[in-house]
């Protein structure tokens, strides 16, 4: 399965009651995901439950899968550098289905997902109807290693640690 898919996988599971987002929080997502559970239990059905519970188990190996990925890229490479967003921006309201928007952010989830420090800096701009339009580049780094994208952004931005 390739990193896309295992993206549109964690999206399309997103809004299954607010799981995926306790799922993904650590080491205490177990308790969490049990008492949401408990509570879905107590207002939906044995049927609706059951479905939840599968969802709830593809995006669990869903990001297992994302982060063995990010930790064998890791073994080769100090920091990955995408764009911030995989379009220069768009007009307020030009895009509303959410599926488009969820795409916007495809770069920026991992990080979420699978416990990375990363960070996003401006890099420039494009023209884009004849205006200029700002774009960014995110660093993600190994979990464990913030500093090392502090450090980045700092010396692109030229602040000060």
């Amino acid at each position: 399965m390739s990193l896309f898919q295992l993206l549109l996988i964690a999206f399309g599971l997103t809004a299954v009651v607010g799981l995926i987002a306790v799922a993904f929080s650590g080491p205490s997502a177990s308790k969490e995901s049990a008492r949401r559970l408990q509570a879905l239990r107590e207002r939906h059905s044995e049927n609706t439950l059951d479905k939840v519970e599968a969802q709830l188990r593809k995006a669990v190996a869903a990001r297992s899968a994302l982060i063995q990925e990010f930790d064998e890229a890791f073994k080769t490479v100090d920091v990955i550098a995408t764009p911030t967003m995989p379009t220069p921006a768009f007009k307020i309201g030009e895009k509303s289905d959410p599926l488009s928007l969820y795409l916007e952010d495809v770069f920026t989830v991992t990080a979420n997902l699978t416990g990375m420090p990363a960070i996003s800096v401006p890099m420039g701009t494009v023209e884009r109807e004849g205006k200029q339009l700002p774009v960014g580049i995110q660093f993600t780094a190994p979990r464990g290693a913030d500093a090392r994208v502090f450090t980045i952004g700092a010396n692109i931005t030229g602040e000060q640690l």
